[in-house]
């Protein structure tokens, strides 16, 4: 539906998305991205990391950025 609608990506909360993990691939299946809001424990970081979500809403950048660079 979101590709339908001319949209570049979705957009959810980590909540939604741990529930609903199978759109992460889907999405990037129709050329879409994946941003997950908002996200600031080290263990749902490394779950974004883990299920390749483009974008990553936080307020613990710090963390983010050291478990990119592992």
């Amino acid at each position: 539906q979101c590709k339908e609608a001319g949209f570049t990506g979705i957009d959810y909360s980590i909540e939604v998305t741990k529930n609903n993990p199978q759109w992460i691939k889907q999405s990037h299946e129709l050329g879409l991205t994946v941003n997950v809001w908002t996200v600031n424990d080290t263990e749902n970081l490394q779950w974004c990391i883990d299920h390749g979500v483009d974008f990553i809403t936080t307020d613990n950048p710090t963390e983010a950025i050291r478990l990119l660079e592992k």
